[in-house]
């Protein structure tokens, strides 16, 4: 059988198709107040509609890093190298 055009049921004013939430994971390495600052700004993502998915799942990512010894500022370019690598298409920047 082929149809052409919508169904009945995509034309009825009841069904809507929603586009597809935007995903964002997080990756905090710092003291507790980049964690609470974190935090924060996932709230806000939220806020707008994203939807949090666990670091390393394909989404956008946001890292928030102190680097303030040599150990932690390695920590962060290995957070960026895998949020390239687990987000492949999207832009990285840092």
């Amino acid at each position: 059988m082929v149809t052409r055009g919508p169904t009945r049921l995509a034309r009825s004013p009841a069904v809507r198709i929603l586009p597809p939430m935007k995903t964002v994971s997080f990756h905090t390495l710092g003291c507790k107040l980049n964690q609470h600052e974190t935090h924060d700004i996932e709230r806000q993502f939220c806020e707008r509609g994203w939807r949090p998915v666990v670091f390393g799942e394909a989404a956008n990512v946001v890292v928030n890093a102190c680097t303030v010894t040599a150990q932690s500022d390695s920590r962060c370019r290995a957070a960026l190298r895998k949020a390239r690598l687990d987000s492949a298409g999207k832009i990285v920047k840092h």
